[in-house]
């Protein structure tokens, strides 16, 4: 599962490239950095649901002729607050199928909401259902700021294994080097993730100190977060940033710290 998980990012084209990784691993990766992996993959592939839910509709609003479309995707006109966004697989993304969006109010405007449900939605064979609802905030300094809550997150693999996942989060969007392109963008999020495991162990996950995502990555550049699934008495303590590579983390439990790759 986490080997189709990781393929799925790849396919995408969320950014994993060298500057991400460190070398050969020296050592087995813990249970507990595993068991993180299945909920980081999640988190990752709902993000660009989020991303793609919102830049194309940015792209419809200013582009109501669909001149503009990306290859292979469709995306219908605005019509009665409702718009279908259609993946037709192409070897550029390995998306396929449909994400159905409903708004309330202007799209994108502060103040605005928009609830995002797949249909038949898959990434590279990996199917991923579940509801979407996204609050456009005021931005204050920010580039953008939205609540986000997944509820009935789904990933299912080609051999019916599944992964549950629901979050509570806010995003805020800082500018990077540039402001006028996506690719510098920084992602910082607060809240907290649950949901069960490929093993069928239930686990919820805390931010405890704000997570950053630059655009694209599958790896979090900083921030900190606790992790217990119901099978742990304790939490054990994930930090981000502490090693050379955006791979690396910090593993603390029952008191021992480690610095790993994942």
């Amino acid at each position: 599962m986490k080997k189709l998980l990781l393929a799925s990012l790849a396919f995408i084209g969320i950014t994993l490239t060298s500057c991400d990784f460190g070398g050969t691993k020296v050592e087995p990766t813990p249970v507990e950095l595993s068991y993180y992996s299945e909920s980081r993959v999640a988190q990752i592939l709902y993000n660009d649901i989020v991303n793609q839910a919102m830049a194309l509709t940015k792209l419809r609003v200013d582009n109501p002729s669909g001149t503009a479309d990306p290859t292979g995707t469709v995306i219908s006109s605005i019509e009665n607050g409702q718009m279908t966004v259609t993946y037709n697989e192409n070897e550029v993304s390995r998306r396929l199928g449909k994400l159905k969006i409903t708004f309330t109010g202007t799209p994108l405007a502060e103040g605005s909401s928009m609830q995002i449900v797949p249909e038949d939605l898959s990434y590279s064979g990996l199917k991923i259902s579940g509801t979407i609802s996204v609050d456009i905030l005021p931005k204050g300094s920010m580039k953008a700021k939205q609540d986000i809550v997944v509820e009935g997150g789904r990933l299912l693999d080609a051999l019916g294994v599944e992964v549950s996942f629901s979050c509570n989060l806010t995003r805020e969007q800082s500018e990077g080097a540039s402001s006028q392109i996506s690719t510098d963008d920084i992602y910082s999020f607060t809240g907290y993730f649950s949901g069960v495991l490929t093993n069928k162990t239930p686990y919820a996950l805390n931010i405890v100190e704000p997570i950053s995502l630059g655009y694209g990555s599958g790896y979090f550049k900083s921030g900190k977060v606790t992790m217990r699934p119901s099978t742990y008495t304790d939490a054990y303590t994930i930090t981000f940033g502490q090693g050379e590579y955006l791979n690396e983390v910090l593993l603390t439990y029952q008191g021992v710290a480690k610095l790993y790759r994942i």
